[in-house]
């Protein structure tokens, strides 16, 4: 069997990698010649994070991939740094600890998996559901979580691969130059989480068994330690479907390469670390910004009154989204309260979306409406309660409703501008 070439040797890595440490001594000779006085990188820091960077997928996964985590594009560094750095001293018990405490931040999970997932097609009509297992597992319900995730990961690797369930015998979650593809990645995962389990069990299992779970022959999963690998196992599979989609499934036909100037690759490199160095500093700088959020103290009893205006609210709340959607109801505009509702218009058009909404508000006529609750959740996520006086065909009758709201934007945050609050749960049930 042929030796698979490390994480660190993909090609786009080890190009980066190679080029950056022979161009950069003589861009550092330059500057202090007082040449290159418009870079402003710091070469010396960006080649020692490459280096140190270009091995850490392959000690994660030595360390971590038979106990069912891998490194992945985006998973956090910081985290796989300290996992691995217990690991070497023979701490593998606060090694995965450290791991877990990355997936026990909520906050992160939600931005770092439910919204960038939304960048994967085969993810986005799967997208209600995470958040119901996210809902689940913030709350402890791990016996949901686990067969949600479970049944989320299956089909959207079916859909990226073309009808393969992630968990078939000849399934391929491989991709080329990719780090969650790379075989010591979903590969191994795919093969742990697929053994068979013929007997049924009641201790407890720290591994998101598939067959043993679906089946009903493990029944003692219910702890964070299976949900977060599972949580863990679908980040792997969403950056792979980027990977894909991407043309990284297979590599390019090779081609004769023309030999290239110097002021020609040099050019090219400039330009590749000019990107990387605004994409890392974009990245750890919206990362800084998740981990300094914190929810806002809202005083309800002054919002406390029937029938408040929207136009009270901030212009980036999603306080003033949910109650222009109840304004809305009262006007019968059915077209604009479907806008602040999210839906994917790929496996629903526009009319019928509209309709669905005609459908489920247009028996009723809303008379009064209260906030009864408001909670920031997340940096990304809000919850909104209200109590309604609701007059149909036959009387009028007290009801509730909960809404749950999501930031949507690129690289925002709650508060910020740049994005759109949508209803993304909670309108059906009144």
């Amino acid at each position: 069997m042929p030796q698979v070439a490390p994480i660190a040797d993909n090609p786009s890595t080890k190009k980066l990698r190679d080029e950056i440490n022979t161009i950069a001594p003589w861009i550092i000779m330059g500057k202090r010649l007082g040449l290159f006085k418009n870079i402003d990188v710091d070469m010396e820091k960006l080649r020692e994070e490459i280096n140190a960077f270009s091995p850490l997928a392959d000690e994660f996964n030595h360390y971590f991939s038979e106990k069912g985590w891998i490194a992945y594009d985006s998973f956090h560094v910081p985290t796989m740094e300290k996992a691995v750095a217990l690991a070497k001293q023979g701490n593998e018990k606060e090694a995965e600890e450290a791991i877990l405490d990355y997936y026990r931040d909520i906050a992160l999970m939600r931005t770092m998996i439910i919204k960038r997932g939304s960048s994967v097609e085969a993810y986005r009509p799967r997208k209600q559901l995470a958040l119901y297992a996210l809902d689940d597992y913030e709350n402890g319900r791990y016996y949901s979580c686990v067969l949600l995730l479970l049944t989320i990961i299956d089909g959207v690797a079916s859909d990226i691969s073309g009808n393969y369930s992630f968990f078939a015998d000849n399934s391929d979650p491989t991709s080329w130059d990719s780090i969650a593809g790379h075989p010591t990645g979903l590969v191994k995962l795919k093969t742990i989480f697929n053994q068979s389990r013929r007997k049924t069990r009641t201790e407890e299992i720290h591994m998101p068994y598939r067959n043993g779970i679906l089946h009903g022959r493990d029944l003692n999963y219910n702890n964070i330690c299976v949900a977060a690998k599972c949580w863990g196992c679908l980040a792997a599979v969403l950056d792979w479907g980027r990977d894909v989609a991407t043309g990284k499934k297979q590599p390019p036909l090779q081609e004769q390469e023309k030999p290239q100037t110097l002021k020609k690759s040099m050019a090219e490199l400039w330009s590749v670390i000019v990107d990387y160095s605004k994409t890392h500093a974009k990245n750890q700088e919206f990362l800084q910004r998740i981990n300094a959020w914190k929810p806002r103290q809202i005083n309800l009893a002054a919002i406390e009154t029937d029938n408040i205006a929207s136009s009270v609210f901030d212009e980036h709340s999603p306080e003033r989204v949910a109650v222009e959607f109840l304004e809305l109801w009262i006007k019968r505009n059915y077209g604009y309260m479907a806008e602040r509702v999210e839906y994917n218009p790929k496996y629903e058009s526009k009319a019928s979306h509209i309709q669905r909404i005609r459908e489920i508000y247009g028996a009723k006529k809303l008379l009064i409406y209260r906030i009864t609750r408001l909670e920031d959740i997340g940096s990304i996520l809000s919850e909104i309660e209200f109590q309604l006086r609701i007059e149909d065909e036959e009387s009028t009758y007290e009801s509730q409703i909960k809404f749950r709201m999501c930031y949507e934007g690129e690289n925002v945050i709650s508060g910020e501008p740049g994005g759109i609050w949508r209803i993304v749960s909670g309108y059906t049930n009144i």
